[in-house]
């Protein structure tokens, strides 16, 4: 980052950070930290569990509709 510049300034150096993110970003590292997040802070309720085993179609569905933002439920 030269600048403050969040982006590359130049394809030189639009190809190194790609490379650089795919050597960090690694499927593995990627599923860990989406698995903490979801089990951290979007935990699922008893309510929720019943709704998925009742109708997991509809759940989807309504779950899609509502804000995620409005989900996150802290420990």
């Amino acid at each position: 980052m030269e600048n403050g510049k969040l982006h590359p300034s130049t394809p030189k150096e639009a190809v190194a950070q790609y490379s650089a993110l795919q050597t960090i970003a690694t499927p593995t590292l990627l599923l860990n930290l989406l698995n903490a997040l979801a089990t951290h802070y979007m935990r699922y309720t008893a309510e929720d569990l019943q709704s998925i085993a009742a109708d997991p179609h509809d759940w989807i569905i309504e779950e899609d509709n509502d804000h995620w933002e409005y989900r996150i439920r802290p420990r």
